[in-house]
Parts: structure tokens; C-alpha cells; sequence
């Protein structure tokens, strides 16, 4: 899971899931990295405000994908104790701070919280650490001098990602369960391929099993999961057995998969058994939509979703332009069985707490059209409600604003 969504329903300052966007903030501003390292570098007495738990920032957290590292310099007060330390960070109501979290969202309501007390200056880092750890010194100009971790392992996706495993001696160990790793589980949506000339040892397995690693205890080791947790949780393990060079591709598989476009020759050079369509990122999702007007866009919500209807706040995201709304298989079969089969196709749904809430399956409809003819089918695997966290808080996604509709609102 990407965000921790609950947490908008338990934190004492906001009373909804409805959050301002980044050009409706009226108190406060929302930064995009390298906004943010200029802030950092013509202000040297900023204020650097870390609002999560102790434990995230810390890096001790007992939920290891929480520990994803810190800002250098950066002061920790949890966004659920920021009134009772109001006193001790009123000296900066008139000087700039700059708030971060994980992904952005609960630093947006202290940020809005502290702008309705007076403070002039305050701006909250878009994306959050979440986006740092996918993120390189070009897109986070000083980053390299300001991360800071204190776990036992690298996290590596994206850029860092694809040098890494351009390295020799790189051994790759997948954890997933032998029927993902080999693409034969029941559910779809958890056959997105593998790393080539990986090794297959499922993390329920791994203290059993770890002696097959001891030959390459000198290697990097490169740790994936189908989510963090797994991966983090083996890396410690590892650690105590006296492995030192660990690394996590933080976030997955499908999150390195989204970051390489459709056309990359590294998917086929990293990857294998990939299916038989596009699984795909926002970033290259907003380039289809803007670019192939002959582009159809399924969305598989059910319409209570697509009318921004539903009784789950979170839920009512709105849509991409021009979308189709397809509840049923059979309305899908009705609407495409007589377009050309040279038709690109973008088809999404909504992956929010790692479930489908639709009847449809995405993934079975992409399958079904692969096997009707169809060649350019696109799978926007993570939904629309990270596309719109994405076009809010990746700067390289901001053109997709004009891409979305009824969004407002939102982060």
C-alpha cells in the first residue's frame, strides 16, 4: 500500500478526506523537490518540520516499510502532538518552515493547520520521504547531503534502480511466493513477471532456506517483493545472519516496471514474463491520453465511483477525460467488438488498500483483449487514485491536471 490511508479518518486535525490541492492552498504552499532545495538553500535557519510518528523518523518504526529515512537537521513533533509543542515552534510564525511526512498528506494538514494559527511562511514537500526514496540527486538538487537513514539496508527504485542492476555481481532475490514468481497465481493482478536470473526464495521461507545464500554473502544483494514490508522484513533478517550489503527495491516491482515507459529496451533487458500488455505508470498514462486522440479510456469503477457517488470518501476521486465507465464484463465486450484492433486502449479501475472494488477485473479484461486482436493494451495498474496523488505531487506529472475530471479538491 502506497499511502496510509486511515489515517485520515484517526487524526485529531482534519475531519474529512478532502484535502486542498496545490494551487487552491490559501495559507500555505506546496513544494515540489527542487521548489524545496532552493527554500532549504537561500534560508539556512529554516525550520525543517518532520511531522510523523517518532518511530518513522527514527527509522525504528515496528512497521519496517515505515522506515523509509529522515531530512538531515529536521525536527520531529507527530502530527497528533503539534498542538501540545505549539509553544516551543511559535518563534518561526514568521519564518519559513517546510513540513514533510511520508507521502505528503498529513504534512498538508499541519501545514494548513499552522497557516490558520498566524504562521506566514509555511510549505509542505510534495510527495513526501516516499517520493525521496524513488527520487536522485537531479530531481532533489542537495538530496545526497540531506537523506538519512538509519536501517540496515538501501532502498534502491526507479534511476537508482536500473544502476544497480547495470552493475556485476548484483544477486536478486525474489520473495513472493513461487506461483507469483512463476506468473501462475490464481489472482492476476499478482502476474507482473520477474527479474531476470532471479532467485526464488519466498519470504515465509527465508530463515529456512537461507543457507543457499551463503555463497553469495560478498554479493549486493537485491531484495523484492510484490510490497516493501516483505522486502524490509527480510533484510533485517538477513543483517543479524551477517549480511552487509543489503538492498530493497523499495515500493516493488511494478513500481520499477511503471517507472520504465512501454517502449524502454530495459523492460525486456530487466524483465521477464511480463503480460501480455502494458502495465503502466501515470507519467506515461498522461502521455497517452494527451497524444493519441484515437486513445480508449475504460474505466471499471463502479458508477456510484465514476460519479464521485460512492459512500467512501476516498473513493470519489473523479476520473480521466473522455473515460468510458464499464462495470460489467459484458458492457465492455458490447462497447469494443466492433472498434479496429489497431485501437490503442488505456483501461484502469481503483487499487486503493490493495483490493479491486469492482466487479471487473482489470487485469482478466486486459487478457481478453490482448486475446481479441488488440496490440496497444495499457493497464494503469495503480488507478486513478494515485494518478491524481501523482499529478499533485510529482512534478514531472503536472501536466496531467488538464487530463482529470471533478478531482477538486483532492491533496
Amino acid at each position: 500500500m502506497k499511502y496510509p490511508l486511515l489515517l485520515l479518518t484517526l487524526l485529531p486535525l482534519v475531519g474529512s478526506a478532502q484535502l486542498v490541492q496545490r494551487f487552491d492552498n490559501s495559507n500555505y504552499k506546496a513544494l515540489y523537490f527542487s521548489e524545496a532545495s532552493k527554500l532549504i538553500a537561500e534560508n539556512p535557519g529554516i525550520l525543517v518540520l518532520d511531522v510523523r510518528s517518532p518511530g518513522e523518523y527514527a527509522d525504528t518504526s515496528s512497521y519496517s516499510s515505515a522506515n523509509i529515512g529522515r531530512l538531515k537537521g529536521a525536527r520531529n513533533i507527530s502530527i497528533d502532538s503539534i498542538e501540545n509543542h505549539f509553544q516551543e515552534i511559535e518563534g518561526y510564525k514568521n519564518k519559513p518552515i517546510l513540513v514533510y511526512c511520508s507521502h505528503s498528506q498529513r504534512s498538508r494538514m499541519v501545514s494548513k493547520f499552522l497557516g490558520g494559527q498566524g504562521f506566514t511562511q509555511v510549505y509542505s514537500l510534495n510527495g513526501g520521504m516516499s517520493l525521496v526514496n524513488k527520487s536522485t540527486e537531479k530531481d532533489f538538487p542537495g538530496m545526497d547531503s540531506m537523506y538519512i537513514s538509519g536501517h540496515p539496508y538501501t532502498l534502491v527504485q526507479g534511476a537508482s534502480a536500473c544502476d544497480f542492476l547495470s552493475q556485476k555481481g548484483i544477486v536478486v532475490v525474489d520473495l513472493r511466493p513461487s506461483v507469483q514468481f512463476n506468473e501462475m497465481d490464481s489472482t492476476l493482478n499478482n502476474n507482473i513477471g520477474r527479474l531476470r536470473n532471479s532467485i526464488n526464495i519466498p519470504a515465509d521461507l527465508l530463515s529456512r532456506r537461507m543457507s543457499e545464500l551463503v555463497a553469495y554473502k560478498d554479493n549486493p544483494l537485491l531484495l523484492v517483493g510484490a510490497e516493501t514490508k516483505v522486502s524490509t522484513d527480510a533484510a533485517i533478517k538477513l543483517k543479524a545472519a551477517g549480511f552487509t550489503k543489503l538492498f530493497v527495491l523499495y515500493e516493488g516491482l511494478f513500481e520499477l516496471i511503471s517507472y520504465l515507459p512501454s517502449t524502454s529496451p530495459l523492460r525486456d533487458r530487466f524483465f521477464t514474463g511480463l503480460p501480455p500488455y502494458f502495465e503502466i505508470g501515470s507519467r506515461e498514462a498522461i502521455g497517452l491520453v494527451k497524444n493519441n486522440p484515437s486513445l480508449e479510456i475504460l474505466d471499471l469503477r463502479n458508477p456510484r465511483e465514476f460519479a464521485n457517488k460512492s459512500d467512501t470518501n476516498y473513493h470519489n476521486v473523479g476520473h480521466i477525460k473522455n473515460a468510458i465507465n464499464l462495470y460489467l464484463d459484458d458492457q465492455v465486450r458490447e462497447q469494443l467488438q466492433h472498434t479496429p484492433r489497431n485501437t490503442p486502449i488505456l483501461v484502469y479501475a481503483d487499487a486503493m488498500d490493495g483490493s479491486w472494488g469492482q466487479v471487473t477485473d482489470p487485469n482478466r479484461v486486459c487478457q481478453w483483449l490482448c486475446s481479441q486482436g488488440f496490440k496497444q493494451v495499457y493497464f494503469l495498474r495503480d488507478g486513478i487514485y494515485y494518478m491524481v496523488w501523482s499529478v499533485t505531487n510529482v512534478e514531472n506529472c503536472r501536466d496531467g491536471f488538464d487530463i482529470l475530471v471533478d478531482h477538486s479538491g483532492l491533496f
